[in-house]
């Protein structure tokens, strides 16, 4: 499975249960998020991780501290770009397999700094 489907298939997902979708692939600030996308006046932003199967280990894993700060950096030029500072805004996670879709809302927060 690709990245791509992947996302095609998260992007159902989130349709499928209410879920707007504003933006795929955004990028700035030196990183990229998967999807952007609203719920009840919330900003979500969330990263797809694809894999065949879970033999070696969870999607999840493949994000790290690092990729938590380069969505990061890319969600708060997001929100300065649409002027929306103000808005509540979550990380969440998706791994996409061929055979289940495990949606992790909440996966990490802002760090301390932020």
């Amino acid at each position: 499975m690709t990245g791509r489907q992947g996302e095609d298939i998260a992007v159902n997902f989130l349709v499928s249960k209410g879920y707007g979708i504003l933006e795929r692939n955004y990028r700035a600030n030196r990183g990229e998020i998967d999807i952007v996308a609203s719920l009840g006046g919330n900003i979500i932003f969330v990263e797809v991780k694809a894999r065949k199967n879970r033999r070696y280990s969870a999607a999840r894993e493949a994000v790290t501290a690092e990729k938590q700060k380069r969505i990061i950096r890319a969600a708060t030029a997001y929100m300065s770009r649409k002027n929306d500072t103000d808005a509540l805004v979550r990380f969440d996670v998706m791994e996409v397999y061929e055979d289940k879709v495990v949606h992790i809302r909440r996966a990490f927060d802002l760090p301390p700094e932020w």
